[in-house]
């Protein structure tokens, strides 16, 4: 491509961009300028007022699939377009070009500079500045970003798994006392929020489980009942498990025949699948059992504090009562 009578303007528009700064040396030839594009690993291009590429140098020619010999004059669309069908260059991702290209046209020379990052067909990253002038040239400059970007992809995946870790049990994977009284309040401080209700729940006697086949068999039993609490809840209802041996349920928009029925459904689960163990070559069937207990959002019960201790009771009436079972606080307004 013929570019050299284009490199006078681009050197007007970059020494215009310096500002302050005063340019005390000569500015390098065109042959000189020339050279310096070629070999840089950035993309340089410079494209008409009618938006035809002017020039391109080796990296951007390779990222737009064109031949240093094309002599051909072509306009960005055309070339947005050939990397499209080839699937080559920048990263398109629509089923009709000439849809992304009529967005495009309003972003380029929308303003006299902008920023943006460009991602590609082969994963790369760039960060993509266009600098025009009053005449409609447009400069464009890539620099590959693409170490930056994947550091911090990595860095934003270890964000979120040290998210989930500070909010999840780690024997049973799921939401730990912090991350449920959380969820809880956030859902007091809405200001319409549906009627929800708090199920505590205890295993009976889980210290002779301890006490009579080790400390691993009770962490299985803890896993085998989380596993069946979440088999008989809805998708929108948080399970937690908030102390040793200490569950809790919050079920969004349940009355209390909704909430006695999951207690009565984990319960005959329960009873059905009794725990399989072999402790010193000997098998046994652990039968685990639990006590509920259950409160509701209301007046009375209009923060964490408040519906905790409501259902607390409960539970403590549900141990009294000879365990393995539900009870539940009188629902009110």
């Amino acid at each position: 491509m013929n570019f050299l009578p284009q490199l006078h303007e681009l050197l007007r528009i970059l020494n215009a961009n310096i500002g302050e700064i005063k340019i005390m040396h000569k500015l390098p030839s065109h042959e000189h300028l020339q050279v310096y594009f070629e070999r840089s690993d950035d993309l340089f291009g410079w494209f008409s007022p009618d938006d035809m590429l002017l020039y391109a140098n080796a990296r951007l020619r390779n990222l737009f699939n064109l031949s240093s010999r094309d002599q051909r004059k072509l306009s960005f669309a055309e070339i947005i377009r050939d990397c499209f069908n080839a699937q080559r260059g920048p990263l398109i991702e629509t089923d009709c070009v000439d849809d992304w290209l009529q967005h495009a046209q309003t972003k380029r020379r929308s303003a006299p500079h902008r920023r943006f990052q460009l991602d590609t067909t082969d994963g790369r990253w760039y960060m993509v500045s266009e600098t025009c002038d009053t005449a409609g040239y447009l400069f464009m400059h890539g620099v590959d970003i693409t170490d930056l970007v994947d550091r911090t992809n990595d860095l934003t995946q270890e964000q979120r798994r040290l998210r989930r870790l500070a909010n999840t049990d780690a024997l049973t994977g799921v939401f730990n006392r912090r991350a449920f009284v959380t969820a809880i309040e956030n859902h007091f401080e809405q200001v319409q929020r549906d009627p929800a209700c708090l199920i505590l729940i205890d295993i009976d006697h889980f210290k002779q489980i301890n006490d009579d086949f080790g400390h691993p068999t009770g962490d299985q039993s803890l896993v085998r009942l989380t596993e069946i609490f979440s088999q008989h809840i809805r998708p929108g209802d948080t399970l937690a498990r908030i102390g040793g041996d200490e569950f809790a349920l919050f079920l969004r928009g349940a009355t209390g025949k909704a909430a006695l029925d999951v207690t009565a459904r984990i319960r005959k689960a329960l009873q059905k699948k009794p725990l399989h163990i072999e402790v010193a070559d000997k098998k046994f069937d652990v039968c685990i059992r639990c006590s509920f207990g259950i409160a509701f959002s209301s007046t009375t019960a209009d923060n964490f504090e408040n519906l905790y201790s409501q259902a607390d009771d409960a539970l403590i009436e549900a141990k009294q009562k000879g365990r393995n079972q539900a009870v539940a606080q009188a629902e009110s307004s």
